[in-house]
């Protein structure tokens, strides 16, 4: 729980504090710019662990892998329903 409560702050307080030490607008763009890849990158192999782990977790082929997010998929096209749906009846006007 403490290195949870930790790290839900730890990034920002570390992009704040490495931003007030460098100085110079291109240093900072390149800092940032490492920032998101590393972060990007992390997340792809994140999800192709993630779902490796869960594949070998269950035991069944490629559909079960997929599972989440097909479930996924489908609470996002309900909200989006559900979104669309209230915008007609609360303001009158339509989304698209």
């Amino acid at each position: 729980m403490t290195v949870y409560t930790l790290s839900s702050a730890l990034m920002d307080s570390l992009r704040s504090f490495s931003t007030g030490i460098i100085g110079d607008g291109e240093e900072m763009e390149k800092l940032y710019l490492g920032i998101g890849l590393t972060e990007t990158l992390g997340g792809m192999a994140s999800s192709a662990m993630w779902t490796g782990l869960f594949s070998q977790v269950v035991g069944k082929g490629w559909w079960v892998e997929r599972l989440p997010f097909w479930g996924v998929l489908v609470c996002m096209i309900a909200v989006g329903w559900a979104v669309v749906r209230l915008g007609r009846f609360i303001g009158g006007s339509r989304v698209v």
